[in-house]
């Protein structure tokens, strides 16, 4: 706004803000193994809150402690507490491959062979899967909401800038005032601040409210439905049939 309106003075004042600003700001670089990020249903939260799982991430926190998390169906899971020092300190975090679970022990032959237990472990994998999509879902539902309300506070706060620095405008054009004037100066001085105040709402929520899209665009759809399988067990035969309605 300032740049637009010509007012060198304020735009002198606006930099120099965001330069004072941004050499404090702390990151935890994020790398994921390759092998990791490919799998089907892989899901990262900071302290609890669900991102994507990308790789090469930069990701802005604050100083102190912070919980990293990655999951995947039929993965263990990784956990790391990673503390990050600040102001302007940059912590370098490399996810390892996932190790996949082992798999079920083959029954013992003389044992009776159950005829349920693949229905029910595949139908217990395909809940749980379908509940994690239905929790992330409902996440970017929640972030949205909250990027929207920033963005509509950090609207009004631009509105407020906008006419407060016209009513500055019409008591003193000039660059400087004269005494007779000096009523346009916290005028002016709260149009900066409000500007700010609507660059950071807008910002942030502008944030939020992609990451919401990018978290419901993957998680957009529950896993396809099971199609009919065949299962062949030590003593016995069986063929099942599972399907979702």
């Amino acid at each position: 706004m300032a740049k637009r309106d010509a007012r060198e003075d304020r735009e002198r004042r606006a930099r120099e803000g965001l330069d004072s600003v941004e050499p404090k700001l702390s990151y935890i670089d994020l790398k994921i193994d390759p092998a990791t990020q490919a799998i089907a249903g892989v899901a990262l939260s900071l302290d609890g809150t669900v991102l994507p799982a990308i790789s090469d991430a930069r990701l802005p926190v604050d100083a102190g402690k912070h919980q990293l998390t990655i999951r995947a169906p039929n993965y263990d899971s990784w956990r790391a507490e990673i503390t990050v020092g600040g102001p302007a300190a940059t912590e370098n975090v490399t996810v390892p491959p996932l190790q996949s679970k082992p798999a079920a022990s083959t029954p013992n032959a003389l044992a009776p062979p159950s005829q349920n237990l693949p229905v029910q472990a595949n139908q217990t994998e395909q809940l749980q899967e379908r509940t994690q999509h239905g929790r992330v879902r409902a996440t970017a539902y929640v972030i949205g909401g909250v990027g929207l309300a920033a963005v509509a506070v950090g609207s009004y706060f631009g509105i407020r800038a906008i006419r407060l620095n016209n009513q500055a405008d019409q008591i003193c054009p000039a660059s400087s005032c004269v005494a007779a004037q000096a009523a346009a100066i916290p005028k002016s001085e709260d149009a900066i601040r409000d500007a700010h105040l609507s660059d950071v709402f807008i910002g942030a929520g502008s944030a939020a409210v992609i990451s919401a899209a990018v978290l419901w665009y993957l998680y957009r759809n529950d896993p396809p439905a099971a199609a009919p399988y065949a299962a062949v067990v030590p003593h016995a035969a069986s063929l099942g049939y599972r399907g979702t309605f």
